[in-house]
């Protein structure tokens, strides 16, 4: 009978209470292993410190039936290991050739450093996800690292559909490693979309809420900018600051409006403190519902977002997504993420820090006398841009 899962760990304390309901396999051996009913284990760098003929009790729920997982090799001799790979290869095949697997199907998953993932690197006779040891964060648990892999494997090769995933789950769960696996295999074919924290389904808690009256926060009533977002160095606020000030034009007729905070807080109060013209004001953050009214009360929202790694290239930030649908004219930074899902014209407007543009996109963006429809702003179009520019992304670079 040919087997439906192989899992191939060093140590059978890294599976034990991590993966769903219990199962019992039985059998344990140093070397190819002990086929088991539709299951085979496979161990070969295992130390025996648990009997062969007991049962071990394996987390790892039955409708993980459709996956190839080898977890952690660390040290296998070659020889053993291209003999391990090419009878897996050989006992899949049959059941390639009824049509019950892909190639795709097989997924493997393995220390960036180790043997393992040296060798598929060479032969690429598997496709392969590595660097498993870099899935860490401050901010997650193990528990919680292994329960977003479980999703993202349980949705992609069991149910077959499609998974979204947060900019959260990327910033808290996977390394940049595992970012660039994901952009170059899945997102192209639209099979993952990484799309941005809190996006709802429809634009009906946009519509309901009120704007607010911002003309009260300063003293001589201008027009005013909205910033809202984090203060970190890939939020482009210190930019924003500095072509502020470097515009009279601008700073004769708005005031700006900073909503946020972070590690850069510091640094925009001394930069605040020098101006000689203008008014800058700095809000602590606020609920999601009440940015919206605050945005919906601005005359001109800007998302200055820098490219500063590879992440802030292919991810665009929510933010600019509710500058948006919030209906009020937006000024965002010219990146080709944010062009692509947001053509000119459709309530958004494109500088490049440094180049003087931003006071042209400014009194651009402030001579639209109509609010953007924000219906014609869905989460399936916003999608679909996002596919699609990941496809392109993946052909400029050669993928």
């Amino acid at each position: 009978m040919k087997k439906e899962l192989v899992i191939l760990v060093p140590y059978l304390r890294d599976l034990i209470s991590n993966w769903g309901t219990p199962i019992r396999i039985k059998g344990y051996t140093d070397g190819l292993g002990e086929i088991v009913s539709n299951y085979m284990f496979v161990s070969p760098s295992c130390p025996t410190y648990i009997d062969s003929n007991k049962y071990v009790a394996l987390n790892i729920h039955r409708r993980w039936s459709k996956i190839l997982l080898m977890h952690n090799i660390l040290y296998v001799r070659l020889p053993l290991l291209a003999k391990i790979i090419s009878y897996l290869i050989e006992s899949f095949s049959g059941i390639n050739n009824v049509g019950v697997f892909k190639r795709s199907d097989l997924l493997i998953w393995a220390h960036q450093d180790s043997t393992l993932a040296m060798y598929l690197k060479l032969t690429r006779s598997l496709p392969f996800i590595y660097d498993v040891h870099g899935i860490s964060s401050v901010q997650l648990e193990y528990k919680d690292r292994m329960n977003f892999w479980r999703r993202l494997w349980f949705n992609l090769y069991i149910r077959h559909e499609k998974v979204v995933m947060t900019t959260a789950d990327f910033i808290n769960a996977v390394s940049s490693n595992m970012k660039k696996y994901i952009y170059e295999n899945f997102l192209p074919h639209g099979e993952v979309l990484v799309a941005p924290d809190g996006i709802p389904d429809s634009l009906d808690e946009y519509c309901r809420i009120e704007r607010k009256d911002l003309s009260c926060l300063f003293e001589r009533r201008k027009k005013i900018i909205l910033f809202a977002g984090s203060f970190k160095p890939f939020g482009g606020v210190k930019e924003l600051i500095d072509e502020y000030m470097a515009s009279n034009a601008i700073m004769d007729e708005y005031s700006l409006l900073l909503i946020g905070d972070g590690p850069d807080k510091g640094i925009i109060r001394d930069k605040i403190n020098k101006m000689t013209n203008g008014e800058v004001l700095i809000f602590s953050p606020v609920s999601h519902q009440e940015l919206i009214a605050y945005m919906k009360g601005a005359d001109v929202i800007v998302c200055p977002d820098i490219v500063n790694n590879e992440y802030n290239k292919m991810v665009p930030h929510i933010k600019l997504y509710d500058a948006v649908a919030s209906g009020t004219p937006v000024v965002a930074t010219d990146l080709p993420v944010n062009r692509a899902l947001f053509p000119e014209g459709e309530n958004v407007f494109y500088f490049n820090i440094g180049d003087g543009s931003f006071e042209k996109a400014i009194l651009k963006a402030s001579s639209e006398q109509k609010r953007y429809d924000v219906c014609k702003l869905n989460k399936l179009t916003y999608k679909q841009r996002l596919i699609d520019y990941m496809a392109n992304y993946k052909a400029q670079l050669g993928l």
